[in-house]
């Protein structure tokens, strides 16, 4: 027993439920630079996907605009490069190109696994960052103490290499990468060949970590391969090749990195250039998570040109795709877009459209709103659709759950259908509900958490039940729902449940519905007739 004293404790009593921000698109394609099978976020624009992916070509334009199509709605975008198998990194000539066998370095990850096995004679001193034939461009040119004056390149620097450094520049020696033969890329001063070795600012200048955390275009895999004669070093990187051809690329793979929605934020993954087994995967994961949507299109010879595209259309669906769904919202066109790129026009499919509208929302209005119709659906970036549907044909496609896109002369090009994939008859197969349900059900699962070893006793369960009211109290303001009711009590924490060490809480909601169709009825009344009598007839 303690004398006489006034002890304070705390308690927090202010658990409270967060609004989820969260508003990123998922993406796989084919670029001509950048790492591969690894996520890259783009945050903010079409300028840094050019700097992380590069310009497309014509192999590469359907997937770079497609990407650069859904920006013009909303960012970020997720981003994986896939490549093809026959896809390899150059390395430096100064190692026999010839003698070396093929080599793919995907990613940094890729990298770090490398050894001396896996060249087949002579190791290089440096490998081009990124598969493709783009680094077949870099030339590398380094000078020792011995001989940086007279260096072409000496006054690029504002230091000279002491006895036991080196200065070394990145050049664009064939102008494929900055569109200028010679130009300087990148430059690096008083790197060193001992590992371990430090900068003056506590950086490393350990030649390999150097290039390695701060270079955009090479990696220098041995620096004992570097070699000094008459104080110079000088190489060529040779043997990148492309491999852009999607038939060889593993797109499955690829969204399969999305699958983890404990360290991949995602709310929908969009599929444009993807063949059918990816599309497929896509929705599958989207559905596995079970916070996301896939968005898809069918083929460009289903819809242009044809004239059976409601048929094509509605096989591509309900046999290709084959889902039910409501993690899959599908619409059934492509539209032309200019490719400033390659001084022409391409193709690309409308689920960039889609995903873009959806994306939109978060941030022009609410989720659970719909991103169709006339008012939140007018799509960006259209010179013409691949084919127009009429009112007949969209009732055919929109049984199955498929939303048209159409042009409404004077009014734009508009997303004009809200249905998921799912066929019951159920709210879900509206994608403003379907979004709803992803966005509380994330908010108040991860609030949740903190829930986790605290005593299942009524203080617990009344804080819980607080905190959601009020969080959905939020949503039912801002028109997202009609009704609630949350229950998180003994009726359904029961004995058995408290001793199993689980926590129930039932969340009933009933979900905002969007506007399918209108109905407008015109009356013609007579002159002396009471309109009060009309009503009620």
């Amino acid at each position: 027993m303690t004398s006489p004293s006034v002890i304070s404790k705390e308690k927090d009593l202010t658990f409270a439920i967060q609004s989820i921000t969260t508003n990123a698109t998922g993406y796989v394609g084919m670029f001509r630079w950048g790492p591969a099978n690894e996520i890259v976020s783009i945050t903010t624009n079409e300028s840094e996907l050019v700097k992380r992916f590069g310009e497309p070509d014509k192999q590469t334009a359907l997937y770079f605009l497609s990407a650069a199509n859904y920006m013009l709605y909303g960012v970020p975008l997720e981003v994986v490069r896939v490549v093809g198998t026959g896809a390899l990194n150059s390395i430096d000539s100064v190692a026999d190109a010839a003698s070396q066998s093929p080599i793919l370095v995907e990613n940094e990850s890729t990298f770090d696994l490398l050894t001396d096995a896996s060249f087949t004679t002579q190791v290089p001193a440096f490998i081009g960052r990124y598969a493709g034939a783009l680094s077949n461009s870099i030339k590398i040119s380094a000078a020792d103490s011995t001989g940086f004056d007279g260096w072409e390149f000496e006054d690029q620097f504002t230091y000279a290499p002491t006895s036991d450094t080196f200065n070394l520049i990145v050049i664009d020696e064939d102008g494929l990468i900055t569109g200028t033969v010679g130009a300087v890329i990148e430059k690096y001063e008083l790197l060193s060949k001992v590992l371990g070795t430090k900068k003056v600012d506590g950086t490393s200048a350990y030649v390999v970590e150097a290039l390695k955390n701060q270079s955009n275009y090479i990696y220098c895999y041995s620096a004992d391969a570097i070699e000094f004669t008459t104080g110079l070093f000088e190489a060529s990187l040779t043997g990148g090749v492309d491999d852009n051809v999607q038939a060889n690329a593993d797109f499955v793979t690829a969204f399969d990195m999305f699958s983890n929605s404990e360290s991949v934020d995602i709310v929908r993954l969009m599929t444009s250039g993807a063949d059918s087994a990816a599309k497929i995967r896509a929705v599958d994961v989207c559905e596995g998570r079970g916070d996301s949507v896939a968005f898809v299109a069918p083929d460009l010879a289903d819809v242009y040109n044809n004239l059976t595209a409601v048929a094509d259309v509605r096989e591509f669906f309900n046999t290709t795709i084959n889902k039910n769904t409501s993690y899959g919202f599908g619409v059934d066109n492509w539209k032309l877009v200019n490719d400033k790129y390659n001084d022409t026009t391409m193709w690309i499919p409308c689920d960039s459209d889609a995903a873009g509208l959806h994306s939109r929302l978060f941030v022009t209005a609410e989720p659970w709103f719909s991103p169709a119709g006339l008012n939140r659906g007018q799509l960006k970036n259209v010179i013409k659709l691949a084919w127009s549907p009429n009112k007949a044909q969209r009732d055919v496609l929109y049984k199955d759950g498929i939303n048209s896109i159409i042009s409404f002369p004077g009014e734009g090009t508009v997303l004009f259908g809200d249905k998921t994939l799912l066929k019951a008859p159920s709210a879900f197969n509206r994608i403003n509900v379907r979004t709803l349900f992803i966005v509380i059900k994330r908010a108040i699962s991860r609030a949740a958490r903190y829930q986790l070893f605290e005593l299942n006793d009524p203080i617990t369960r009344s804080l819980f039940r607080n905190a959601t009211n009020q969080y959905l109290d939020n949503i039912q303001g801002r028109r997202g729902i009609y009704e609630k009711r949350v229950v998180a009590d003994e009726t359904n924490n029961t004995p058995q449940v408290i001793d199993s060490n689980e926590f129930v809480g039932d969340i009933y909601v009933k979900p905002a519905r969007s506007i399918n169709t209108i109905r407008l009825n015109f009356i013609a009344a007579g002159t002396g007739a009471d309109f009060s009598e009309l009503e009620g007839a």
